[in-house]
């Protein structure tokens, strides 16, 4: 896009990369919060229906058709929780 733009206003372009990385900051205080909250209420339960749009969507990106994992895992704290990727149930 940048270049096209350029080439219609007959200036020259530089693209850069600009990021970063960051160490992640646990919120360990809401992360607790959250975990008594997610307890209180318990496991998440899917209905056929959706067990089977969930499947579709990991048939469809290749993923192994093993539905929705709705178990509540323990709070370590650690920022590693949204790492972990569901096993089959």
């Amino acid at each position: 896009m940048a270049e096209g733009a350029a080439i219609m206003a007959n200036v020259d372009y530089k693209i850069s990369l600009v990021s970063g990385i960051y160490e992640v900051l646990v919120n360990r205080a809401g992360g607790e919060i959250m975990q008594k909250n997610l307890e209180l209420l318990g496991p998440i339960t899917y209905t056929e229906e959706e067990t089977a749009f969930g499947k579709a969507i990991q048939k469809a990106t290749g993923k192994p058709e093993v539905g929705m994992d709705s178990k509540i895992e323990a709070f370590t704290g650690n920022g590693k929780e949204s790492l972990v990727e569901a096993q089959p149930m």
